[in-house]
């Protein structure tokens, strides 16, 4: 049992004997009285000042001091609160009790028995009440019992920040997906809430959505969403985790949504010839693109999102007027100059469109044309001389 000695100056014996023998002057002695054994008085310190959180190792230790010198022995109970000035706030029965001068113990996470019947769902402890008795060797108990209230200090959720995932290039009508993860110093994983909201620019409807994410880590809860957005510009994407004593810690980011942009001829050789030149073929070639697009793209990707753009060549021979070419359909086309009159100049093109299908503006003698005025081409034109 612990036990605890003070010695500060003469004891209460010592005092009543020098009493009674100074008013015995004249007699043969002095005699003696029982002394009056007094309360030793008692103090909780903690080991240190630093913030306690749940989970967290503290230690308290007990100062005792007895008027008489005597030992004193000490009895520890803990008590786990919601608010430890209030006693009906605290679980009936201590979390930990000992007999020590020191005492260590680690916080709890939860109050075993809030509501004093064994409550459906426990609460997080956020306050302590340690309670000290003390009693010297002569049996005299420290009266009031010294009392330390201890406040647990919460922690907040820990979020990281949000990543942005886009295989089609953040166009309208495609799918974003978000994702983050969370943990917390003192709470469980699965008391944690995440809330996921999303702030269109403009007042449309959109959804999401639950994705799923691989729980790798055991001290750290992935969470995802499926974003598809309906309109374009900046979206305000924000998850929020909440513990059980409803601090929340919020995430941000602004996800930037832009239309469906037009595709682009990427040309394989043979290359177009410069400016009012020529390209002279005497055998058999295959003239092949490829198309450049944020959704629709050539070759097929097998991705049930993405679509194929579409191919018009074309041919005009000499002076005679363009003709479509049966049959090609793709990104490619064979010339054989053996079918032509030998220098004859012929004009191969191509048009290509997406989804969107929008026509082209230029007009027919244009050998190149873009919707966009850019270099992304939607019409390419070779001259050739059949040789």
């Amino acid at each position: 049992m612990g036990h605890a000695v003070s010695n500060r100056g003469p004891s209460i014996a010592n005092i009543v004997c020098t009493a009674v023998c100074a008013l015995s002057v004249g007699s043969t002695g002095c005699f003696y009285v029982d002394a009056i054994n007094q309360r030793p008085s008692l103090d909780i310190r903690a080991d240190s000042t630093d913030p306690i959180h749940r989970g967290d190792t503290v230690t308290l230790r007990a100062i005792a001091y007895d008027p008489d010198d005597h030992g004193v022995d000490f009895e520890w109970r803990v008590y786990a609160c919601t608010d430890a000035s209030v006693f009906a706030d605290c679980d009936a029965e201590p979390v930990v009790t000992g007999i020590a001068e020191d005492l260590t113990f680690e916080v709890p996470r939860l109050r075993a028995d809030p509501d004093g019947d064994g409550p459906a769902v426990a609460v997080p402890v956020q306050s302590m009440r340690a309670v000290l008795e003390g009693t010297d060797d002569h049996g005299a108990s420290a009266k009031p019992t010294d009392q330390l209230l201890l406040s647990i200090v919460d922690h907040e959720p820990e979020v990281a920040e949000i990543r942005v995932v886009s295989n089609y290039g953040f166009v309208i009508g495609t799918p974003v997906d978000l994702f983050s993860s969370y943990r917390d110093g003192d709470d469980e994983l699965a008391a944690l809430v995440p809330e996921w909201k999303a702030y269109s620019p403009a007042n449309v409807e959109f959804t999401l959505t639950d994705r799923a994410v691989p729980q790798d880590d055991p001290l750290v809860l992935q969470t995802g969403r499926r974003l598809l957005p309906t309109a374009i510009g900046p979206w305000d994407v924000r998850l929020t985790v909440r513990d059980p004593l409803a601090h929340a810690t919020e995430k941000a980011t602004i996800v930037t949504i832009v239309e469906d942009r037009p595709p682009c001829v990427v040309t394989l050789p043979p290359l177009p010839p410069p400016t009012g030149q020529v390209l002279v073929v005497d055998e058999p070639t295959l003239f092949q693109i490829q198309v450049d697009d944020d959704l629709d793209r050539w070759p097929p990707t097998g991705d049930p999102i993405r679509q194929l753009p579409t191919f018009a060549w074309s041919m005009r021979a000499g002076s005679g007027t363009r003709q479509l070419i049966a049959g090609a359909s793709g990104n490619s086309v064979a010339f054989d100059p053996d079918a032509f009159v030998p220098g004859t100049v012929v004009e191969l093109r191509v048009e290509i469109a997406d989804r969107k299908q929008t026509p082209l503006a230029c007009a027919d003698g244009d050998p190149t044309c873009s919707v966009i005025s850019t270099s992304c081409l939607q019409r390419q034109t070779w001259r050739l001389e059949a040789r």
